[in-house]
């Protein structure tokens, strides 16, 4: 609710002292008849007469009328109040007050969020705030009225992730055994289990891919970066290809002679460099004049390899594909610049490639990235 709109606020118990700061958006109606209509604001030292109201005089269908205890800072209640209101507030929390007034279909419509099946909540195929409330297992009604209630809507959203917080807690695993189900899946009590609820198996997914061990793991030599020897090195290939000489330029050259040192140029490339001391040099400069062409560059050590190519801008170098033993495919793969175990900068795959623009790079290695990691995963198997 915004300060623009005002809503009428009954009110059960207050004295005119009370009302003294009361919000000019918050307009306050003093009622004492019953029964009591709309949401009602109660004041604690009237909870004792509501609850005896409530008691003696239900609604005509029996329930409590829809009420919110209004509690001094000071003040306690009994203990069994709980059971006559559908929220507390303390006074001078005008926020949590506007938003419980908001709509008098409220808290019916968190009601509502109990009445959604389990087997809804197992299996929602978007988080719940992407879900059209007409794609909800709700009366045509009640979807009408979250459609067009931002207030409601809200609130049914925020109900249903307790709702769902509390299944995870007394249903799902825990995230220790989902963990060890994501590096190891022989637990057939986890599998059954992830094979029904969206939410674990969705977490699996993505602590494989967290968890995964390196496919391939780069040492980056970043204290290197900027001194003279660094500079006179990518001088001398910028004079030997079209290199621009820039500071992106030094922590490109740096991050491909770091995967040169642990990999091997593919191919012709290969047999035709000289077994001279410079070798390291005249791979390098091969490999730079080759992206800059737009070739794909094969890398390769023993039972794997990964594509390198160079975007067309010139600013972007994008990572795969990649293939294990016998040169099966891996589609699914993350690259990751870090800084021991901090992660610098991250990204997944998308159709077979990890594309990692040059300026996140030069971001990363000046601040510290000291190895690029490449993990390679599998997307979860269908389990039954």
């Amino acid at each position: 609710m915004t300060l623009s709109e005002t809503y009428p606020v009954n009110l059960w118990g207050f004295e005119t002292d009370d009302l003294c700061n009361w919000p000019p958006d918050l307009k306050p109606v003093v009622v004492s008849d019953w029964p009591a209509h709309g949401t009602v604001v109660v004041h604690a030292r009237a909870l004792d007469a509501f609850c005896l109201q409530a008691d003696t005089h239900p609604l005509a269908d029996g329930s409590l009328p829809t009420a919110i205890l209004y509690v001094p800072n000071s003040g306690d209640v009994r203990p069994d109040a709980w059971r006559y209101f559908d929220a507390t507030v303390r006074a001078g929390d005008w926020d949590a007050l506007r938003t419980q007034v908001a709509c008098p279909e409220l808290f019916a419509m968190v009601e509502q969020a109990q009445m959604l099946p389990a087997a809804a909540l197992a299996t929602l195929p978007q988080p719940l705030a992407d879900l059209p409330a007409s794609a909800l297992p709700l009366p045509v009604a009640v979807c009408a009225h979250l459609a067009t209630c931002v207030h409601c809507r809200m609130a049914f959203d925020r109900a249903v992730e307790n709702r769902l917080r509390w299944r995870r807690t007394l249903l799902c695993p825990v995230p220790e055994r989902l963990a060890a189900f994501a590096r190891e899946p022989n637990d057939a009590t986890v599998a059954q289990h992830v094979s029904a609820c969206t939410w674990c198996a969705t977490e699996v997914v993505v602590l494989r891919r967290t968890l995964a061990p390196a496919w391939l793991s780069v040492p980056l030599a970043h204290v290197q970066l900027f001194s003279k020897q660094t500079t006179d090195f990518v001088a001398d290939l910028a004079s030997a290809t079209t290199l621009q000489m820039t500071t992106q330029t030094e922590t490109f050259t740096a991050l491909l002679k770091s995967l040169l040192g642990m990999t091997r140029l593919a191919g012709a490339l290969t047999w035709r460099q000289p077994a001279a001391a410079n070798r390291s040099a005249s791979n390098l400069a091969a490999l730079l004049s080759s992206l800059q062409e737009g070739q794909e560059v094969v890398l390769e050590r023993p039972h794997r390899d990964l594509v390198l190519r160079q975007a067309a801008d010139g600013e972007t170098l994008c990572f795969g594909p990649l293939h294990g033993d016998h040169r099966m495919p891996i589609t699914e793969f993350r690259v990751e610049l870090c800084h021991d175990d901090r992660l610098l900068w991250g990204g997944d795959s998308q159709a077979g490639r990890v594309c990692l623009p040059l300026a996140a790079l030069t971001e990363a290695m000046e601040a510290g990235a000291n190895q690029l990691l490449i993990r390679a995963h599998e997307p979860i198997a269908p389990l039954t």
